[in-house]
Parts: structure tokens; sequence; C-alpha cells
């Protein structure tokens, strides 16, 4: 399974141009042999995937074309997002050129794949280029007080800036529960206590987004104009409804953070259907959160993401009941569909998405040495 899924990312899965070359594509359509577009994240986790592999080189190749990305522009609002990665690459024309949204989610990741990589080669451009993100999440992404958008500081970063130096204000939960760590990790590497005392600020505020049943909301909103902290003010994704895989990632970084009852608390919750797990989930259940009127599909990357948690709870059953699934959707090219429907297994749309065979084959999760 994990053959046949690298074989297709290095034919398929990566860019082939040359300033985007090895880059990862978010989606791939089999049948017009064609990229969409980049999604700089997803090459951050590539890195980590390869390198749980040993394949030092193949993560380097990527690494070295991703930095190149990085926002490098300190004049007038732009200095709000100097440090950081895009959210999208796409071409314009005969020209890549880079999005106007930066996440801190996606620059967590992309930070832990930066360290970690550094911990192999030891090459200063990465530790400087980590250092980057780590200085936009710290000093700009965790202060909406000093920037007006907040009236207390939560400690945890905002969602996103524009390159128009817009803030959306709200604190996301999924991407950087799980990958929060990687800024800890960054303190340890750089003995910049700052890092690491940031990172345990925002693993403390995350803890409160644990709903009684078991589920993590989506978000923490203050408003606008923004309110000081409640915790009525933490939302699901939408009413009653929450997202499988950002609940999943949320779960997995409680695991990181040995945080296990936590974990445990929302394996317990979560309904899986035959190793499949509904992209909805319900926020009372834990079950399919689709009302009968929609139909039902499952998300890919959910089922992997819940076998990694199985393995980090011991439940050995469990995640043999979602690698049978797993098994059984992959596509003959070796990729896999993001999303399939309740019942035929039919693809939700055509394209591939690596970021589903990246988990369906390795436990991101796990900390790579």
């Amino acid at each position: 399974m994990a053959d046949r899924f690298q074989a297709w990312l290095r034919t398929s899965g990566v860019v082939q141009d040359r300033p985007v070359r090895n880059l990862v594509w978010n989606f791939f359509d089999p049948a017009a042999q064609r990229g969409e577009w980049i999604y700089p994240m997803l090459s951050g986790k590539a890195v980590l995937w390869f390198l749980q592999r040993g394949l030092v080189a193949d993560a380097t190749a990527i690494a070295r074309t991703l930095i190149r990305w990085q926002q490098p522009d300190r004049s007038g609002q732009k200095i709000r997002s100097y440090g950081a990665f895009p959210s999208k690459i796409e071409k314009s024309g005969a020209d890549w050129t880079s999005g106007d949204y930066f996440y801190s989610g996606d620059n967590l990741v992309i930070l832990e794949a930066l360290v970690a990589l550094y911990a192999k080669t030891k090459d200063a451009d990465l530790l400087n280029s980590a250092i980057g993100v780590g200085t936009w999440l710290t000093e700009v992404m965790c202060k909406g007080h000093r920037f007006g958008v907040w009236v207390e500081d939560h400690g945890a970063p905002m969602s996103h800036v524009k390159a128009s130096g817009d803030f959306a204000n709200m604190i996301r939960t999924a991407e950087e529960m799980l990958w929060i760590v990687a800024l800890h990790r960054l303190g340890k590497v750089t003995a910049e206590g700052s890092y690491c005392r940031q990172a345990e600020r925002a693993w403390q505020f995350y803890l409160q987004a644990q709903s009684a049943q078991g589920g993590f909301m989506d978000n923490y909103d203050p408003g606008w104009p923004p309110q000081r902290y409640q915790a009525g003010l933490w939302k699901p994704y939408q009413p009653g409804q929450l997202i499988g895989d950002n609940v999943l990632r949320s779960a997995l970084g409680a695991c990181r953070w040995g945080e296990m009852q936590r974990a445990r608390k929302l394996h317990s919750w979560l309904k899986t259907e035959a190793g499949a797990v509904p992209a909805f989930l319900n926020l009372q259940t834990g079950g399919s959160g689709f009302p009968d009127s929609q139909p039902a599909y499952y998300d890919v990357t959910s089922s992997a993401l819940h076998r990694s948690l199985c393995q980090w709870l011991g439940d050995q059953q469990g995640a043999r009941t979602d690698i049978a699934f797993l098994k059984k959707v992959q596509h003959e090219s070796g990729g896999w569909y993001w999303g399939l429907f309740r019942g035929s297994l039919a693809p939700v749309l055509p394209q591939l998405a690596p970021v589903a065979g990246m988990w369906a084959t390795a436990d991101l999760s796990m900390k790579v040495v």
C-alpha cells in the first residue's frame, strides 16, 4: 500500500515545473493527468512523510523549493505576514504566484517539517526558515491584543492574516492543536524559551475547546468588536456539526501532549462505519452529522487519522478495521480519493488527494527524530 502510494506521489503528486519542482499538488486529476494548485502545507507534510520512510534526499528536495516561497517582504502591511508561508501557489499565465492568505495552522505544519529535517541534515537554511515562521507566529499571530483585534491576550495564534494585513481574529483548533508542538520543538532546538512558553500557553487555551460529549470545537470566535473570553464563544463548524478530520487532528494533538484521557474521550464519542469516518459528525452523538436530506460521504483522510488515534490508544482492532477500509479504497494508480459516498463508495470528486495517501500510509503525528 505504501510503496504504491510512494510511486504515485513521485510521479503524479508532485509538480515538475522548475519554479515549483517537487512541491505537492492539492488535487490531481487521474483522467486529465493534471494537478490543480499547490498547497505549501502539503509539501510540509510530504517532508515528514519521506523522513518517516528514511528518504532524506526526497524530503530535502521538497524543502529546498518550499523555502523559496517564504514571504520576504517587510514593506507596509506585508510586515504582518513576513516570514510566513502562503496557503496557495498557483499558475497565472506563464508564472507561478503566491497566494494572499497566510494561515497559522499551515505554517505550524511547515515548521514541524523544517525542524525535523534540520535535525537530520543540520542545514542552517532550514533552521533560519523555521525561525522566521516561529517569530511570525509568536510576534504577530499570537499578538491580537497588540494589533487591536482582541481585547485580551488569548495565547494561541489567530487563524490567518491576508497580504493586505487584515487579520481573521478567530482561533482555530484542528491543524493548530496537532502541530503547535512544533513551536515548542523549535524553542528546544534554538534554546529560545519564548517559543516554548508561547506553545504551552496556546495548548492550555486549546484544552478549553473540548465539549462535554468529547468532540473538539472548530474555533474560538471573539467576534467583532471583540469580546473578552467566554466559554460560549467556542463554536462548532456549523450548529450541531463538526468536521471529522478536524476533531481527529485535535485528538492526535492531545496524544502528542500526553493528554491521553482527552483523546480517549473523543475516541469513545466518535462513531465510525466499518472503518469509514463521515466527513461531518453530530456534535452530540459523534455519529454522522449529515441531515437525512443530504447524501452522506466519508472523508478518507479521517479514516487514516482515526487509525493513528487507535494506534496511540492501543485499540488494535479499531486500527485494523480502519486499515482494511483504506486498503479497499486505494485507487488503482496508488493514490486515494478525498471523499467517497456512503454505500457506493463512488468518489465525491474525480481528483485524487495527496493528503489522504500520506496519512493512509504513515502516522504523521509521530515525531520524526
